[in-house]
C-alpha cells in the first residue's frame, strides 16, 4: 500500500485587514435603543424604547482617529455619563470594548458587532448603567440595567 501527501498551497492574501480605529472614526448617528433588565433572567426582560427615546433630532456620537469622541444628545433622552472626552479600544486589532474617559470618569461600551472601516454602517454597543454605590445586591453584578444601542454612520 503506497500512500503519497502532496503540498497544498497557500491561500492567497485576501486583502490587507480592515482598521477598527479608521472604522469607528465617523460621525454616527442613533436609530435604536433596548433596555433590558440584567437581574432578571427570564426571556422577556427587555424592551424596545427607540420610538419614545430617538426624538426628532436624534443624538449623535463622532469619534476621531486621534483618540478624541463627542456626543450630542438632539432632542432625544439618549445619555451616557460622558459627552466628550477620549475614547479607546480594549485591543486596537480585535476590540470587544470602547472605554470612554474625562476627567477620571469612564464608560465602557461593549461592543455587540464590530465597526471596520468601508464594511460596517452600523456602530452597536451594550452599555450596562452601573449600582451607585452601596446599592449592588449582589457583589458580582455590574449594574441592573443595559441599553443596547444602534447608531448609523452618517456619511
Amino acid at each position: 500500500m503506497a500512500i503519497s501527501f502532496s503540498c497544498i498551497p497557500e491561500p492567497p492574501e485576501i486583502g490587507a485587514p480592515f482598521s477598527s480605529v479608521n472604522g469607528i472614526s465617523d460621525e454616527w448617528v442613533l436609530v435604536g435603543i433596548v433596555q433590558s433588565d440584567q437581574l432578571t433572567k427570564a426571556d422577556e426582560n427587555s424592551i424596545d424604547l427607540t420610538n419614545r427615546f430617538l426624538g426628532s433630532q436624534p443624538a449623535t456620537m463622532s469619534f476621531s482617529t486621534n483618540g478624541t469622541f463627542s456626543s450630542n444628545t438632539g432632542n432625544s433622552l439618549w445619555k451616557l455619563p460622558l459627552s466628550s472626552g477620549n475614547w479607546s479600544f480594549d485591543n486596537d486589532e480585535f476590540p470587544s470594548v470602547v472605554t470612554l474617559s474625562n476627567g477620571g470618569v469612564s464608560a465602557d461600551l461593549h461592543l455587540l458587532a464590530p465597526v471596520r472601516e468601508q464594511v460596517d454602517s452600523y456602530f452597536q454597543f451594550r452599555y450596562i448603567r452601573p449600582f451607585k454605590e452601596g446599592c449592588s445586591p449582589d457583589p458580582e453584578s455590574v449594574g441592573q440595567v443595559a441599553y443596547e444601542y444602534q447608531f448609523i454612520r452618517q456619511n
